[in-house]
């Protein structure tokens, strides 16, 4: 985004860090990393998708945190789930592959947050009856 907060670009860096990079661990891509079961990194990511979805959600922090926790939580289990699948069909795994799973995971969170987000918006001046 080009008109990034500051407090947008820190979140934007604590989900990069804390939910794209295990997903990749999880995901096979930097096994010497892979020092935790599959609900350690959930558990890492659920937090971190926490803190950034607050950083990120402007109006609604708390709505953002709430949908960054949902969307942290799947990431890591989409990526590994999609991964198995993919190396049981034996096809070319490509890398940025990854990403498809990880969207998929962020689509409830998303939902969620505009949702909530929605509700806690005032209403429009000029609409009070």
């Amino acid at each position: 985004m080009q008109n990034e907060t500051p407090r947008e670009k820190a979140g934007s860096v604590v989900l990069g860090l804390f939910v794209v990079l295990p997903a990749l661990v999880v995901s096979g891509f930097m096994p010497e990393v892979n020092v935790l079961p599959l609900w350690g990194w959930i558990a890492v990511t659920a937090a971190g998708g926490a803190v950034g979805g607050g950083l990120l959600g402007d109006r609604a922090t708390a709505a953002g945190a709430v949908g960054g926790l949902l969307s942290g939580a799947l990431t890591p289990f989409c990526v590994a789930y999609y991964t198995r699948l993919r190396a049981g069909l034996g096809h070319t795994y490509f890398t940025v592959e990854f990403l498809i799973p990880a969207l998929v995971a962020a689509i409830p969170g998303f939902a969620i947050y505009k949702l909530a987000e929605r509700r806690a918006a005032p209403p429009p001046e000029g609409d009070a009856p």
